[in-house]
């Protein structure tokens, strides 16, 4: 491969799938590509229909194009993860993908905690419901066999994880009142799937099952636009998250999400320092993957993108938050894991159920 195409390869994996300005793209690589340079090989991927650019209200904006082949195939993999079961489980007529026994869905039969933990947060997650938009009505969330909090809670349970939380929702931003109503808006949130704690480390666990092979939608400056809203004070705090938000650039990868994050557990950390101090507090993505050798040459594709970007995520925010002013004696940082390598880990029973339900494709 010439230097050039290299170069035009450093930049493609800078573009993300929602339009970005050549200077938001260029944040990562200005070290390594000046401006004149990067404009050069914008415009050369978009002849090459690699890219497209549109304008945006203060100039171009350059994205990639969605490859169509990675719904299709995210919809036949449902289809056959759900295969898996039908010789055990009775599927709701009309409802594919739900199992009509809610014990079928788990690795053990102490998911009760878990219920209890979900019920407090919506009764959808227990109890059939009727979508507020189209009116047809569902079976339980936790009926679901592509659910990413089944998943985190098998995975745990197969590692003799010690949770102490599970369904921990936290506040983001303050809530705002809209102009035209007295009362406020509904707090923005993050949802953790679960909290593993033990003498060193906090671990805020959130699932990942098929939701990110789905066209990412635009990475905007999420926590920096948001201005004052902060649900704490520290202006040392607030500017080294805006960092984050302003200079990391986000292709796969949900960085709203990321955010928000960063956000609510740094606040979690002020508001309640006594109970971290001394400990290692991470905020744990547990990704589901395709092998990289997937019959799914779509997603296969994907998630090696996917996971370049969260091993750069992970190492480029992990020095950014370095410099967040937590309390004496607590570090946080960000960890991505896949399934197919936690899996590894296991043994016995439990690394065959895991395998079994959540590998080899």
């Amino acid at each position: 491969m010439s230097v050039n195409q290299e170069k035009e390869l450093r930049v493609f994996n800078e573009v993300p799938f929602v339009p970005a300005s050549q200077l938001k793209i260029a944040d990562n690589i200005k070290d390594e590509i000046n401006d004149q340079e990067l404009f050069l090989i914008l415009s050369t991927l978009v002849q090459e229909g690699k890219i497209q650019m549109t304008m945006g209200p203060k100039g171009p904006e350059y994205s990639r194009k969605w490859n169509q082949a990675i719904d299709e195939e995210r919809k036949q993999l449902s289809r056959v993860l759900n295969k898996r079961f039908e010789e055990s489980v009775i599927f709701y007529p009309r409802y594919e993908g739900y199992v009509a026994n809610v014990f079928d869905n788990f690795i053990d039969d102490e998911y009760s905690v878990l219920f209890d933990a979900y019920k407090e947060l919506s009764p959808e997650y227990v109890l059939w419901h009727k979508n507020a938009k189209t009116g047809v009505v569902y079976p339980p969330k936790m009926h679901s066999l592509n659910s990413a909090n089944v998943l985190v809670y098998n995975m745990l349970k197969a590692q003799n994880a010690q949770v102490s939380k599970y369904a921990v929702e936290l506040d983001v931003l303050q809530a705002e009142a809209l102009k035209d109503k007295p009362e406020e808006i509904v707090t923005p949130k993050v949802l953790f799937d679960a909290v593993v704690e033990s003498d060193s480390t906090v671990e805020f666990v959130q699932g990942n099952f098929l939701e990110h092979y789905l066209s990412p939608f635009r990475q905007s400056l999420w926590a920096y636009q948001f201005g004052n809203r902060f649900l704490f004070e520290d202006d040392h705090t607030i500017n080294a998250i805006r960092e984050i938000a302003k200079h990391t650039n986000f292709v796969c990868v949900d960085g709203v999400n990321l955010i928000k994050e960063i956000t609510a557990v740094c606040t979690e950390i002020f508001n309640n320092t006594e109970s971290y101090k001394g400990k290692k507090v991470v905020i744990k993505n547990l990704t589901f993957c395709v092998k990289t050798d997937s019959e799914y040459q779509a997603l296969a594709e994907y998630q090696a993108q996917y996971n370049a970007e969260a091993e750069r995520l992970e190492k480029a925010v992990n020095e950014e938050l370095q410099y967040l002013p937590l309390p004496e004696g607590i570090t946080l940082e960000v960890k991505y894991a896949r399934v197919c390598e936690e899996a590894e880990k296991l043994e016995g029973s439990k690394k065959e159920y895991i395998v079994n339900r959540y590998l080899g494709y």
